[in-house]
């Protein structure tokens, strides 16, 4: 634990914790690396090779170099490799972390059948149960969180992992977004298929993605971004009930079902849209282009206010909260952006915004019912997922492992 926690903070918050703003350093007027080094400060063949090359560039060409090899160091280190190109692309911090909007906690890790890497996480509250994908084994792992520490319990074979996934408490299966279609899994541990697969639901060649549960209407939700699909699936008989084909987006994210009216909620990042279904009777209600730049990803809603808090996939938007009763803005929140995976918990009244992808390094945005920011707690790069431990008030991503720490407000 200590030995993330040192590495972490030397890449994530050095400029907050030791006051780069205002040492020696920042008075030479060089670009900063992310370890508050700069070129000044380094050997003079250093600054000499750099300045053959980049001339007056040379500065900020050594503060990207230096930062990226920082990077890819802490990544070695943790298993997690850093991309450099295609769609995965780890965004390199241009900046240093905010010191009044930062609050560093210790990172805890746990890598018993932990992913190094993976998309979302979900929790059984009640069972104290968490669930991830596992491209690497093939798996859905399972872990027990009813410590403050996890547990590995047990793996549910799914070829190729699952990237969304989410736990049905009431009716105790596990539904996961697959390469090769939506899994079924039988999660009660009480039956005799328990850990078996019930079944896929194939939507296209493309591979499931996103999902989510409405208990009310016994439907999940689930998206197949590649063939621009949605589809409906009854939750007790296992069965697709509709597929909705041929929508106007090439990166369907999140849907969200809202308890307080009914819907389920869909963000297309590519076209800035949030789109509104009718799971009572499995039809598109509407497509609203958002007012603000945000290309959103994580969707989580505040039921009894019919607020939602949308994880904007730029890096330099904000956060944007937006109000499902009127379908309009409500404000933007410009102290985080760069979020996949976005929850809300009631018993806490916390929104948990996981913005890796944010040009000042990777946080953990916390914000209060209201859509109020808290604090940012610096993750890793690798951290677009969050889950909520509200038992133990325990946040979980994963970075090298499952990577949790406690939230003290």
């Amino acid at each position: 634990m200590r030995r993330l926690y040192r590495l972490f903070v030397c890449l994530s918050v050095v400029a907050a914790t030791f006051g780069v703003g205002s040492s020696a350093v920042a008075q030479q007027g060089q670009p900063t690396a992310w370890d508050g080094q700069t070129l000044g400060q380094q050997p003079a063949a250093t600054q000499a090779e750099f300045a053959n090359v980049w001339g007056d560039k040379a500065a900020s060409e050594w503060a990207n170099e230096h930062t990226l090899a920082l990077l890819k160091a802490f990544g070695a280190t943790q298993g997690i490799t850093v991309a450099t190109s295609g769609p995965g692309t780890t965004v390199i911090p241009d900046g240093p972390p905010i010191p009044a909007d930062t609050t560093v906690l210790p990172l805890s890790k746990y890598k018993t059948n932990a992913p190094v890497t993976g998309d979302l996480i979900d929790i059984d509250q009640g069972r104290h149960r968490l669930y991830v994908g596992n491209a690497a084994a093939d798996a859905i792992e399972v872990f027990d969180v009813s410590s403050p520490t996890p547990t590995w319990l047990t793996s549910f074979h799914v070829p190729g992992g699952v990237a969304g996934i989410l736990i049905a408490t009431d009716i105790q299966k596990v539904f996961g977004g697959s390469p090769n279609g939506m899994v079924i899994v039988d999660a009660n541990p009480n039956s005799s298929t328990y850990g078996v697969t019930l079944n896929t639901i194939f939507l296209g060649p493309g591979g499931t993605d996103e999902l989510d549960y409405s208990p009310v209407d016994r439907k999940v939700y689930v998206t197949d971004v590649a063939d621009h699909t949605i589809g409906s699936v009854n939750a007790d008989t296992n069965q697709l009930i509709k597929a909705f084909t041929g929508l106007p987006d090439d990166q369907i994210e999140q849907p969200r079902y809202n308890p307080g009216d009914g819907f389920m909620y869909v963000n297309f990042r590519a076209t800035n849209t949030l789109t509104k279904f009718n799971p009572r009777n499995d039809t598109l209600v509407s497509m609203t282009k958002l007012t603000v730049p945000c290309t959103p990803s994580g969707l989580a809603i505040r039921p009894t206010t019919n607020m939602a808090l949308l994880g904007c996939r730029l890096s330099s938007s904000g956060l944007v909260y937006w109000n499902l009763a009127t379908n309009a803005l409500d404000h933007v929140i410009r102290n985080v952006s760069g979020a996949d995976q976005v929850i809300y918990n009631a018993r806490a009244d916390r929104f948990f915004a996981a913005a890796s992808r944010w040009h000042r390094g990777a946080m953990m945005g916390l914000l209060d019912g209201s859509g109020n920011f808290i604090t940012n707690v610096p993750t890793t790069f690798a951290s677009h997922q969050v889950g909520y431990d509200q038992t133990n008030r325990i946040v979980y991503t994963l970075g090298g492992g499952l990577v949790f720490f406690h939230v003290p407000f």
